[in-house]
């Protein structure tokens, strides 16, 4: 069963075939493509159909891909790939008309705390064009720490490489900064 959250201002919901429209709308942004390294630009309707048969169709291991609902308004995709896996990798897009309204920020909390407090992970990976600092700022106030510097061709920039900025989060490091402890006094 997919696990849906939910936040103070938004429902994290399963990928729907009705989201197609929407996501084709926001996502055809260069703004947007040049940031994310699979997205090809233009992103054809063709590229839509196929990346949502492959999120509601691929086990929930392999990618867990929330849509950020907003009182039934589509802003972006929050997803979560390869739990099972060594390096469990979380990432994030949101449409530009919601940019700066803390709308990622509140996405991605709820994300980590669903990997941490009911997959149980011990780890969460990311990363961000380097030269992209609102994702890296997002990362970073949700706990992320920057631990390398890689590097990534984007599909909207035919073959650019570009230099990222790899994070990733422990589970004891989000308990320690987030979670709200309160040990008796001894």
């Amino acid at each position: 069963m997919f696990p849906q959250l939910t936040t103070d201002r938004l429902v994290l919901r399963e990928v729907q075939h009705g989201d197609l429209t929407s996501l084709c709308k926001h996502i055809n942004n260069y703004k947007i493509a040049k940031m994310l390294s699979h997205v090809p630009f233009p992103y054809t309707r063709e590229d839509g159909e196929w990346w949502v048969s492959h999120s509601i169709e691929s086990p929930l291991s392999t990618q867990t891909a929330w849509v950020l609902d907003h009182l039934g308004e589509f802003l972006g995709v929050v997803s979560v790939l390869d739990t099972l896996g060594e390096e469990p990798f979380l990432g994030y897009w949101v449409a530009e008309p919601h940019w700066n309204q803390g709308f990622a920020s509140e996405a991605v909390a709820e994300a980590i705390r669903y990997c941490f407090e009911q997959l149980q992970l011990k780890r969460l990976y990311s990363s961000a064009l380097s030269e992209n600092e609102a994702s890296l700022r997002v990362l970073r106030k949700s706990g992320f720490k920057d631990y390398g510097i890689g590097t990534a061709s984007p599909r909207a920039r035919q073959g650019e490489e570009l230099e990222t900025t790899k994070l990733h989060l422990t589970k004891q490091e989000w308990e320690a900064e987030f979670l709200d402890i309160h040990l008796p006094n001894q």
